[in-house]
């Protein structure tokens, strides 16, 4: 982006005329918006996607904020949810239909893996998973009956990555749309539409929410295919974002390039201090990897965000959630973009996950990095 378009977007774009010469957006709690020629409601009915009629469709506190993250993605229009989950349902559903197939990357976000595992193979849609680390041999998995392929770069558990561009650049030769969770980086750090995706979906409850009391998510893409999901999931479904959850992102949306680069300075000052710490198997981030993986990573992303994994040398699982107990800054929990710092244990979850138990995620969130490099040392000198 170039100086000062972030904060145009955040703090200008579209907060002219607020009444009274409010400096923030007012609440629209209305549910329904009328008037008394039936011409003008005609009109509210015929164009529902940008007019409020009934707040499932639009609301003017979501419509402003449906502005400002599609603006940030470099989009012409969005649409905004109950989640991140129903933002990536609708939109896979709004290109799907039953007798085709999708490919997704591996380590996908679990519910994206169960949308197509578990809820439209139901309806005919077959799916496959599978590694986005090599590109050419991922796009292998393309069949006659393609119609939708699904990367998220980085995974949000791995953090492998995907080359966006050379993927969609092969799947536009073939006529097949590209859809790209983008939540470990946010529109600050990567923006896969200008790499050459059709669509892009955030779980906006992280880093662009960022204060721990909102569940959205976001899908943006042009005004063609926001109108599709609209007209179809959207409306159908009904997993829309309240006005005060789209009041609260947009409060949280003030200070999100702050809080992003301060979590981002974080987990550069803890990770070059851990490279080659004797009890670090592996670092986890696309930024401290492969020499290969570097150089694309810093070609697509402008930032590394805060999250990266650490994997152990083998030890015991029980003695891996013995250390975990000793944490004082990064609580145990899971998601991530907040203040607070969180650490995410793969020993916590069943054997049928398949997650190494020596493995854990960790999220740098606004605490100063030292105290957070001495929690993980005293974690790592425990394991010793």
């Amino acid at each position: 982006m170039k100086p000062g378009e972030i904060e145009d977007i955040l703090f200008h774009l579209g907060e002219e005329e607020f009444p009274y010469g409010a400096i923030l957006p007012p609440v629209f709690h209305s549910v329904n918006y009328g008037d008394k020629d039936p011409e003008a409601l005609a009109e509210r009915l015929a164009h529902e996607l940008e007019r409020p009629l009934y707040t499932r469709g639009n609301n003017p506190t979501v419509a402003l904020l449906r502005r400002k993250l599609a603006a940030l993605e470099g989009a012409e229009d969005s649409l905004v949810f109950s989640s991140g989950s129903a933002a990536m349902a609708a939109t896979v559903m709004s290109y799907v239909h039953a007798g085709d197939h999708v490919l997704c990357v591996q380590e996908a976000y679990s519910w994206t893996t169960r949308l197509l595992r578990d809820f439209l193979s139901r309806y005919g849609v077959t799916y496959s998973f599978a590694d986005g680390c090599e590109a050419s041999a991922f796009l292998k998995g393309i069949q006659s009956h393609t119609r939708l392929v699904i990367l998220e770069s980085p995974t949000s558990l791995f953090f492998n990555i995907q080359d966006i561009q050379y993927i969609t650049t092969r799947c536009k030769e073939l006529g097949i749309p590209v859809v790209v969770d983008n939540s470990c980086c946010t529109p600050l750090g990567q923006r896969p539409l200008s790499l050459g995706a059709d669509a892009v979906v955030h779980s906006v409850t992280k880093y662009l929410n960022g204060h721990g009391d909102v569940v959205a998510g976001v899908v943006c893409g042009s005004k063609d295919r926001i109108q599709k999901i609209f007209y179809g999931p959207y409306m159908t479904l009904g997993a829309v974002c309240s006005a005060e959850d789209a009041w609260k992102i947009l409060r949280g949306l003030r200070t999100f390039p702050l809080r992003f680069k301060k979590s981002c300075e974080n987990l550069q000052v803890i990770l070059d201090a851990l490279v080659g710490h004797p009890m670090v198997q592996s670092i986890r981030h696309p930024w401290y990897g492969t020499t290969e993986t570097q150089a694309l990573a810093r070609r697509q992303m402008s930032y590394p965000g805060g999250l990266f994994a650490l994997e152990f040398y083998p030890q015991d699982p029980a003695r891996v959630k013995d250390a975990f107990r000793r944490l004082q800054r990064f609580k145990l929990a899971v998601s991530w973009g907040g203040f607070e710092s969180l650490a995410l244990p793969y020993c916590v979850f069943p054997p049928q996950a398949g997650l190494p138990a020596n493995m854990a995620r960790f999220y740098c969130g606004l605490d100063e990095p030292t105290a957070l490099l001495e929690d993980l040392l005293n974690l790592l000198k425990y394991l010793e």
